[in-house]
């Protein structure tokens, strides 16, 4: 994902809910370094090993939240959050399940999933790479056995009456044959209309997937029909704000991590107090 990020930032524009997957980062990676600005970010990186890693980017005018039950039901790699919508509410789900995924992990999974239909939300959304290439769903059929992984996990989507709506490739590699590994599910038909393959990012062999929801409108943030009038802004204040901080103090002993937080705080925070509102019509 690192080598990725600039064209990320560029392409990411206008899209609600964006999901990474072998996002390939670890703990000494700052959420600085992958922030993508006016988008919370909700991030697990693999606990052993090199690849893998999930994040979620959720526009931050949404009331999103991380889910944290379902955080904490053991599968490897997945990151879940809410969003928060005008009469409802969505559930959005990350996962990243490895081609050399163990059968303990493979049943995880499968609870999770039974875990995510008990939340208590309106509307349901997981996707991810799932690396089950037995799962034929255009066709309805799986050429494995019946104690397979893919098999199990496929009946275990049928009775949770959970919505497939990825039906064309989405992995391609020089020497292999094109498979549909990625997947978008849903708790309801007719969530979303189509999704759309678009062109690879950098030189990942995994397509970009898009699509809209249809859901009711967002909740919005107090602050969804304003925004700040940086012309009115009162910088001389703030100037003197900023020269009555210790820096030292406040840096000495801290990361870098927690030195750009500090600092993106305070910004902000002077921001709300000395740049005035003006409303946004829509």
């Amino acid at each position: 994902m690192l080598n990725k990020l600039d064209e990320l930032r560029v392409r990411t524009q206008g899209y609600d809910v964006i999901g990474i997957v072998e996002t390939w980062v670890q703990d000494q990676i700052l959420d600085s370094e992958l922030a993508i600005p006016g988008y919370n970010m909700y991030r697990l990186d693999r606990k052993q090993g090199s690849g893998g890693g999930v994040i979620l980017y959720v526009k931050d005018t949404l009331q999103s939240s991380l889910c944290t039950g379902m955080m904490d039901t053991g599968f490897e790699e997945s990151v879940w959050c809410k969003v928060k919508l005008l009469i409802s509410s969505l559930l959005v789900g990350l996962c990243y399940r490895s081609p050399s995924c163990c059968s303990d992990n493979d049943n995880t999974l499968l609870t999770m999933l039974e875990a995510a239909n008990r939340v208590n939300v309106s509307h349901i959304m997981i996707m991810g790479d799932f690396n089950y290439p037995a799962i034929d769903y255009e066709n309805g059929v799986v050429s494995a056995s019946s104690t397979s992984a893919d098999y199990l996990f496929f009946e275990k989507m049928k009775d949770l009456f959970l919505v497939q709506n990825v039906f064309s490739n989405t992995r391609f590699r020089s020497g292999h044959a094109p498979s549909k590994l990625d997947y978008v599910f849903t708790s309801e038909e007719n969530l979303i209309d189509e999704v759309h393959s678009e062109v690879l990012l950098g030189k990942s062999d995994h397509v970009v997937l898009t699509w809209f929801i249809f859901v009711d409108r967002c909740e919005q943030n107090d602050e969804q029909n304003k925004k700040f009038n940086f012309c009115k802004g009162d910088y001389d204040s703030i100037t003197t704000a900023l020269n009555k901080v210790n820096w030292q103090t406040e840096f000495t002993g801290k990361s870098a991590e927690k030195m750009w937080i500090f600092f993106k705080d305070l910004i902000l925070q002077m921001i709300k107090l000395h740049v005035p509102y003006q409303s946004v019509h829509r």
